[in-house]
């Protein structure tokens, strides 16, 4: 589910900066067809093509997880095998 989240903040701040898939393309030497499939997609790309997209928007590759404060808060319990 995040990682659906995270290519969802990337077609957010994309268009959030006025840039087509188009301009991306020509900025990250990646195709517009692949662009717009890591968009659509529910998984993330390499950390190494997040970074080129990143680097061409303008932001940090940090930018990109920062939905995670917006997450829902979800409950975590630990037990013990024994308890």
């Amino acid at each position: 589910m995040e990682e659906e989240l995270l290519t969802k903040r990337l077609r957010e701040i994309r268009r959030s900066k006025k840039f087509t898939l188009e301009k991306l393309a020509n900025l990250t030497g990646l195709s517009k067809g692949y662009l717009s499939q890591i968009e659509n997609s529910d998984q993330p790309p390499p950390i190494y093509t997040l970074s080129r997209i990143s680097k061409a928007l303008g932001i940090d590759v940090s930018d990109l997880f920062s939905h995670a404060a917006t997450m829902p808060y979800q409950k975590i319990v630990v037990g013990r095998r024994d308890e």
